[in-house]
């Protein structure tokens, strides 16, 4: 694992509603050893790996292998290696007087195939396209974006710290 982080808060005050998600992120890498990653076009180009959160029943490979169809149209090898752990903490933006809490399990994901995406109604919304791109540059672009705008999707500085981790240690992506 090369990160294991908390964004946010650090402390939620005892005894408050707290909303809890578990999530996982696919890290997918082509041949070219490029990343790919979901384009939003909500507030400027940003990079967000693809994933979400575990439905009923779904394990880890089983919501990476869902998540990366739908919404990257990429269908990922089996073989998938953990990464990281990111934890965000916040207050909630839905639930009023509630702090959600959200754990995004990262895993290093390779191409087995191209299909057509998936997309839900909100994916379809924000813009969802998907992308091959260098690491550096999905990095600068999101470091961009966090530098020119004070109100940013949440995902914005989780995957930008991501990507600078990855960018750190570029030896576990080559193959």
């Amino acid at each position: 694992m090369i990160f294991n982080e908390r964004l946010g808060l650090e402390e939620i005050p005892e005894g408050e509603k707290v909303i809890y998600r578990e999530a996982v992120r696919a890290i997918i890498f082509n041949a070219s050893n490029q990343v790919v990653m979901v384009q939003i076009q909500e507030d400027g180009f940003q990079y967000q790996f693809p994933g979400g959160g575990l439905e009923d029943g779904e394990g880890h490979l089983e919501t990476l292998k869902r998540e990366a169809m739908e919404e990257a149209g990429i269908i990922i090898k089996e073989d998938v290696q953990l990464i990281g752990v990111m934890e965000e903490r916040r207050k909630s933006r839905e639930v009023k007087d509630a702090y959600f809490v959200m754990k995004s399990t990262y895993y290093l994901c390779y191409i087995e195939a191209h299909t057509d995406q998936q997309l839900e109604d909100y994916e379809k919304e924000l813009g969802f396209v998907p992308i091959e791109i260098d690491l550096e540059e999905a990095y600068e672009k999101n470091v961009a974006v966090l530098q020119q705008q004070a109100a940013t999707n949440p995902f914005t500085e989780r995957d930008t710290y991501v990507l600078k981790c990855l960018l750190e240690n570029t030896e576990i992506i080559k193959r």
